[in-house]
């Protein structure tokens, strides 16, 4: 199977997404939240962020379109 131009494996096309949670929302975090949001990484989606400053997690998770964890446990429940 093929996905604009990435040879994808049928067994992975036919699972539901590994869903990924971000602890961090830093310089190093929106890097990461960028690349697990753009659809690049086949079989992956970023659904949540947590950091320990709520405000910067919200602002990270409003700009990929992932859910805010409000604490690490939370974000391993999810």
């Amino acid at each position: 199977m093929s996905t604009g131009g990435r040879v994808v494996p049928k067994l992975v096309a036919a699972l539901e997404p590994l869903r990924v949670g971000l602890s961090g929302a830093g310089q190093m975090g929106a890097h990461h939240a960028r690349v697990l949001a753009s659809g690049d990484i086949v079989g992956c989606r970023l659904t949540a962020v947590f950091d320990p400053d709520a405000a910067r997690a919200r602002a990270l998770a409003a700009r990929v379109g992932a859910r805010v964890s409000g604490s690490f446990d939370e974000l391993l429940e999810r």
